[in-house]
């Protein structure tokens, strides 16, 4: 009985060490060559991403966007695909045509940059119509 409480106790104890680890796909991934996995799915992704992060996704006008390049963001080398795409601001009125950067680490969705200006000078963009088709 003495065995069996104290492999109770110890067992969320040593568990509990593991909470440190990730199993994200990136984890441990040497920066230099291994986290720069072409995100093949990077379409999807982003659609995913802008339909939660835009207030009205619906009936976005003039979408483009351009393939994952590979380019250093903050000193590192990521995928990056801009995007250029007028959203509405409210219910009645467009907030205007504004180029934004997606960022890929290991093949994923990363994060999102407002600012894609600088990073996107020389973005070949084509058009995106499943921007312009999504809904909430």
């Amino acid at each position: 009985m003495t065995r069996i409480f104290s492999l109770l106790v110890l067992l969320p104890i040593v568990l509990g060490g593991c909470g440190g680890m990730t199993s994200l796909p990136f984890a441990g991934a040497d920066e230099s060559a291994g986290s720069h996995g072409f995100p093949t799915d990077y379409k999807t992704e982003i659609l995913a991403f802008l339909r939660t992060y835009l207030n009205e996704p619906s009936k976005i006008r003039d979408a483009y966007i351009s393939e994952p390049t590979l380019k250093e963001i903050s000193g590192q080398k990521r995928y990056v695909s801009c995007l250029r795409y007028n959203a509405k601001r409210t219910s009645s009125e467009y907030g205007g045509s504004k180029d934004r950067v997606a960022i890929f680490r290991a093949g994923r969705f990363d994060r999102f940059n407002e600012n894609g200006k600088e990073a996107c000078t020389d973005a070949a963009y084509v058009p995106f119509p499943e921007l312009e088709q999504l809904t909430r």
